[in-house]
């Protein structure tokens, strides 16, 4: 399971003395890291400019994945493309010292059709998309010093989820509209973790490496429902159901230790342990529900989602019983919000946007100094009526800290999107 390599960065944590003062090691207790729960990325600049608050507000391709009914406002077929940029930056202190890196990474966001169909009332819309929905990207390093030696631990971890999506939406009346997604998920999780230790005393030196490598291949099938109310010509309500999807997670691992000795004679040994593991996870149901104000030019929107993350289940292998009770122990429940504003600005065919976004983490057993939270702004125009640009940026800060191994982590997150869009 996913917790396979990261929970032997914990372990090596806590027994970074073992090799060089033959200390013993009580066994602790650590958290199973899913990384697909509670992991909110985003899709299409428009979306994240307004903080995401888009249930009851989106009017693009993206309604894919944040409510499908919303699909009935897209009145001319539309193409769309969009990229996202982001870098990270992670400052761990462990024990009396820091450590800083960061990573950077631009990647394919998203490509979106919808296909409005001729009828005779209402609106009838189909849409076909690909986007990239979750990011795996982070970055981990400490560093230490001690009477007669040091040591180093450096984590990196990259990929993301994309989700495949085929939809519709039809307006049941004049006021009420539903929409209906089924989607297939793909993707990857490379995950790598070094650790080096080395020790001098009156009578020996040596040095300890260890590395742990995996590389996850996820696949998925889900279905989103979505409904949106036309209160009046000002209000507008929104409301999704996720249900549950089930992951086939196909993991290959490698770890590999080596240990040197220098004095009082050299010598050499290193141990190599591949693998392959191969589960499926279920995500529990998720809810939301938004509204949008618009008044004017100017467009209000706020959007709740709940996810009890206590209600992950592993459905195989068989024998996971204990698992299934850690994910219940370690995981809770969460609302993640979103609040949005958009100015459209007729004299020149733009909108001003900008918005917030918190996303707690899930994990009941992370101290959490700050939770994550994230500024949105940004801009769109519309170029011959035929042609939108949207520009977008994320600011997210969040900061854990673990007692166990005495680590405080500190994140910054920087996110770009960019958005096209032609209207046939």
């Amino acid at each position: 399971m996913k917790n396979k390599n990261q929970t032997m960065k914990y372990i090596l944590l806590l027994s970074s003395w073992l090799f060089i003062s033959n200390i013993g090691l009580a066994q602790e207790e650590v958290y199973i890291n899913e990384v697909v729960a509670g992991n909110f990325f985003g899709a299409g600049a428009r979306a994240m400019a307004m903080g995401g608050a888009q249930i009851a507000a989106c009017d693009d391709g993206t309604a894919l994945i944040y409510n499908p009914a919303a699909l009935v406002r897209v009145r001319r077929m539309e193409l769309s493309t969009s990229l996202s940029h982001q870098r990270m930056t992670n400052e761990t202190i462990f024990k009396n010292s820091s450590g800083l890196r960061s990573a950077s990474n631009t990647r394919f966001s998203g490509v979106n059709l919808t296909v409005p169909v001729p009828t005779y009332r209402g609106s009838l819309v189909f849409g076909f998309g690909v986007n990239r929905v979750k990011s795996f990207d982070k970055v981990f390093q400490y560093f230490d010093e001690f009477p007669g030696g040091d040591l180093t631990g450096v984590e990196t971890e990259s990929g993301g989820i994309y989700q495949w999506t085929v939809g519709g939406a039809v307006d049941l009346s004049p006021a009420v509209s539903c929409g209906l997604a089924l989607s297939y998920y793909s993707g990857r999780d490379l995950y790598n973790f070094e650790f080096d230790s080395s020790y001098t005393d009156l009578t020996q030196s040596g040095r300890y490496l260890f590395t742990s490598a995996s590389d996850d291949d996820y696949s998925g099938v889900g279905v989103k429902l979505g409904a949106l109310i036309r209160a009046n010509k000002y209000l507008t309500l929104g409301a999704t159901v996720d249900f549950p999807t089930t992951y086939t997670i196909r993991q290959d691992w490698r770890v590999t230790e080596e240990y040197i000795t220098y004095s009082p004679q050299y010598s050499y040994a290193s141990v190599t342990e591949p693998g392959f593991y191969e589960y499926k996870l279920s995500l529990p149901y998720s809810l939301g529900v938004g509204l949008a104000l618009n008044i004017d030019h100017l467009l209000l929107a706020c959007d709740v989602n709940f996810t009890d993350w206590a209600q992950m289940e592993y459905k195989s292998p068989l024998g996971l019983e204990e698992e299934n009770i850690a994910l219940r122990e370690n995981y809770t429940d969460v609302l993640r919000y979103h609040l949005g504003a958009e100015l459209f600005l007729p004299k020149i065919s733009g909108r001003l946007r900008g918005g917030y976004y918190y996303d707690p983490i899930p994990f009941r057993t992370t101290n959490v100094e700050r939770e994550r939270h994230f500024i949105t702004a940004g801009a769109g125009f519309l170029i011959d009526r035929l042609v939108t640009l949207d520009f977008a940026y994320v600011r997210g800060l969040w900061e854990v800290r673990d007692p166990q191994i005495s680590t405080s982590e500190e994140y910054k997150a920087d996110r770009f999107f960019l958005s096209a869009a032609y209207r046939f």
